[in-house]
């Protein structure tokens, strides 16, 4: 339906004429001069949409734990402070310098993930918990369960970002997948990661 309300609004406004006083160019008829077809446009614009929103999602989740964790305030702003000095914001290359925030960004990420579940197609016959999944079936990973798992996390329902300080990564490791992984993760993460920080 969403995708069926986004075709017709582009279709409305490329058939409408660039006003030429505007002093802006209309990226949508660049894209279309550019070869996508009116479907394609659409669906890249559904899914900048749903991204938007995701991101949105997560960064409400971080002011809601901050403000119940006031002291994670204080630690983020005397670590931007020093990483930053008088920058206004921080870049990609600074992330290696900002322990603490992307710890505390994992933990949004881990506590809050943006979707509660993903569907998928085994690419083999695998076995799990003794029982035969054919390759080929629909599965459905449910990645609030999994980040909240107990056999997985210490204290699955408390939102701690130094559990993050020491670990080299979660156990098991695929555990923890707010972006998913391999060649199905989300093309945005490294853009969402940055817009997060930022």
């Amino acid at each position: 339906w969403r995708v069926h309300r986004i075709y017709k609004i582009i279709r409305g406004m490329l058939l409408e004429q660039p006003v030429a006083s505007s002093g802006y160019p209309n990226w949508l008829q660049g894209l279309q001069s550019a070869g996508l077809s009116l479907d394609r446009i659409a669906n890249q614009i559904n899914h900048l949409y749903g991204a938007f929103n995701a991101i949105d999602f997560s960064i409400t989740c971080a002011f809601y734990e901050l403000s119940r964790h006031p002291h994670w305030v204080t630690i983020l702003r005397a670590e931007f402070k020093q990483v930053l000095g008088d920058r206004p914001y921080p870049t990609r290359a600074d992330f290696p310098l900002l322990a603490h925030t992307l710890n505390f960004m994992q933990e949004v990420l881990r506590m809050y993930p943006v979707t509660m579940a993903v569907a998928r197609r085994t690419g083999a016959a695998i076995e799990v918990d003794g029982e035969q999944i054919p390759k080929g079936t629909e599965v459905t990973i449910l990645l609030y369960a999994l980040h909240h798992h107990p056999d997985f996390w210490e204290n699955p329902e408390t939102f701690d970002p130094n559990r993050w300080a020491n670990a080299i990564g979660p156990c098991p490791p695929y555990a923890y997948i707010p972006f998913l992984e391999g060649p199905r993760q989300c093309i945005g993460r490294h853009w969402a990661e940055l817009e997060f920080v930022v």
